[in-house]
């Protein structure tokens, strides 16, 4: 008490005054209605004061504003709040793009258009808050993409979690502004909040501020809603709505069955997907289990689980598109398990296809997944004119993202068998791909990384150098593989110069500062460590190779079988990282 008015700085302030006016007495009743408050002695202090304790409804986060001087805590509106406030244009907009994103992160069966655009609510204030609060821009986007997946499965959020980001439309997480003030209002009013998701490009910031928090950092989506839906909740609570109605089990298996063969590149992260086919297996039978198999294995090999495709039950009638589709996904994975006896399925696969110039979208990707599988075996006068096909195919139907896919095993292609001259003409396409507005961040980075892989097995190193350059793509926003090979091939071209006059191979010193930070991002991310092993082949330690396993070892094999009688730095060119 100062003067006979109480101080209000905190919720814990409010817990223990001995007497409240009318405003902090509805401030109290406010602040103690989420989880995020239910640190222990928190706890402790509503049952002293006979207050109920919080329980986790779904689509429930906290949300974070600040101003220059001060952070506060909000919350979605209830029915009977009073003074809601709205949400302005750009808070608008972010809510609108997380659920357009939560919808296709993870299939949830339904209308999926409904999620994306339910309407804007307004929030209330779950704190004190600064006399003038402005709710606009982007920065409530990662927690209103979580606040969308908790509601479409029925799941609540943890309670010992916040987030405070951006997203855009890719899933890509961005960076926001005041994090010092968001996090003094964390600390002040939600004691029960213990990690918070911000992005991956601002986690130093982050850390200089936190104070006891637990940083997270995310890069995408796909990384952020396993950190907060802890365990198989999510997978759970879809089985139980599955196994209770039979029939939305059916319709289920339907929707994935087509979102994995028809929409794949709407899938954000495919890791979700694996598991909600795997609950969707064991709740049908019949051509709707089959259908939920095909999703489980496709949406596994995109997740790194590499599985077969089942045989379709006898008598089933396909679509044209869908055999297409099913082929190509069959040829993928005959390439993924680096196998022998894949020519009489590349055959089968040939003679499905259309003519020239009469190609339909799924004729355009069973010729990229042909050419890619030709090309994983050094047949690259086979591989290359399937490829070309595939790119001229998406070129021709101005659908420039489909053919950023063929065009970075074609520039590949190249990089291996062709020359300086032929990848010029190919670069052209590449450009055309990287400067269309349509192409996503993703996209950009791959087909960068093809061209600076090629340019650098080619032997020019300043055009390899130009294509990796930190300016040149979005690098920290995308895919921790891509970041590594990125870091291994500049570490290619990081040699002063040539092994000889007019040799075609690069001279990798062992020291390039490009080394220290891939093992530093290998470290971080274990599942990058094999680019952190062939980068080290490179630079000459041949033990290296000792520590791959699993599909890195096989697809090293081939590769120095297709090298055969060939230097090691051949099959290194080879490899796909």
């Amino acid at each position: 008490m100062v003067g006979g008015r109480f101080v209000n700085t905190s919720l814990r302030a409010l817990l223990t005054a001995p007497r409240l006016d009318v405003v902090h007495r509805a401030q109290l009743r406010r602040a103690v209605r989420h989880p995020a408050v239910l640190a222990d002695d928190v706890r402790a202090l509503l049952d002293d004061h006979g207050l109920p304790v919080p329980t986790a409804t779904p689509g429930d986060p906290v949300l974070l504003a600040a101003t220059d001087h001060a952070g506060s805590l909000w919350t979605l509106a209830r029915p009977g709040d009073t003074d809601p406030r709205p949400l302005l244009d750009g808070a608008r907009d972010a809510w609108r793009v997380a659920g357009r994103v939560a919808a296709r992160t993870l299939p949830v069966v339904g209308d999926l258009g409904a999620l994306a655009e339910r309407d804007p609510p307004r929030l209330t204030a779950l704190s004190a808050f600064p006399r003038v609060v402005v709710l606009d821009g982007a920065s409530f986007g990662l927690a209103f993409f979580l606040a969308h997946l908790s509601w479409a499965t029925g799941v609540p959020l943890d309670g010992d979690l916040a987030a405070t980001a951006e997203i855009d439309a890719n899933g890509a997480v961005r960076p926001v502004a005041r994090l010092k003030q968001k996090f003094e209002a964390l600390r002040r009013w939600a004691p029960g909040v213990r990690r918070v998701l911000v992005a991956s490009a601002q986690v130093d910031e982050a850390r200089g501020h936190a104070e006891g928090l637990d940083i997270v950092a995310v890069a995408h989506v796909g990384e952020a809603w396993p950190r907060a839906f802890q365990g198989p909740a999510l997978e759970d609570a879809l089985a139980a709505r599955w196994r209770q109605d039979p029939e939305a089990a059916r319709q289920a298996a339907d929707a994935f069955f087509r979102f994995v063969l028809r929409e794949p590149g709407t899938a954000l992260r495919w890791a979700g997907v694996h598991r909600a086919a795997a609950r969707l297996r064991e709740v049908t039978d019949g051509d709707a289990r089959w259908r939920a198999d095909v999703a489980h294995s496709i949406a596994g090999r995109h997740a790194g689980e590499p599985l077969p495709l089942p045989e379709p039950p006898a008598g089933l009638q396909l679509r044209r598109m869908d055999r297409l589709a099913l082929l190509a996904h069959r040829v993928q994975a005959q390439n993924d398990a680096v196998a022998d006896g894949w020519e009489p399925l590349a055959d089968e696969a040939s003679a499905e296809l259309a003519r020239p110039g009469d190609e339909c979208v799924q004729d355009l990707k069973l010729l990229g997944a042909l050419g890619r599988l030709y090309a994983s075996w050094g047949r690259f006068d086979a591989a290359r004119p399937l490829l070309q096909r595939a790119v001229d195919g998406w070129l021709d139907s101005d659908d420039v993202p489909e053919a950023s896919y063929p065009l970075c095993e074609l520039v590949r292609v190249e990089g291996l068998a062709g020359s300086a001259a032929t990848l010029d003409r190919v670069e052209r396409s590449v450009r055309r791909c990287v400067t269309d507005p349509r192409t996503t961040d993703h996209a950009r980075t791959f087909l960068l990384l093809a061209l600076g892989r090629a340019r650098a097995t080619l032997g020019d190193v300043e055009a390899a150098r130009a294509a990796l350059a930190e300016t040149a793509a979005p690098w920290t926003e995308t895919y921790a593989h891509v970041r590594a090979s990125r870091l291994r091939w500049l570490a290619r071209v990081d040699a002063a110069g040539l092994e000889a006059a007019g040799a075609a191979r690069i001279a990798v010193p062992s020291a390039s500062p490009h080394l220290g930070t891939l093992a530093a991002l290998a470290e971080a991310e274990p599942t990058v460590a094999f680019v952190l092993r062939l980068a080290q082949a490179d630079a000459g330690d041949e033990r290296a190779l000792d520590h791959l396993a699993g599909s890195n070892a096989g697809q090293l094999a081939r590769c120095r079988r297709v090298a055969g009688a060939a230097s090691l730095r051949r099959a290194l060119d080879l490899f796909p990282y």
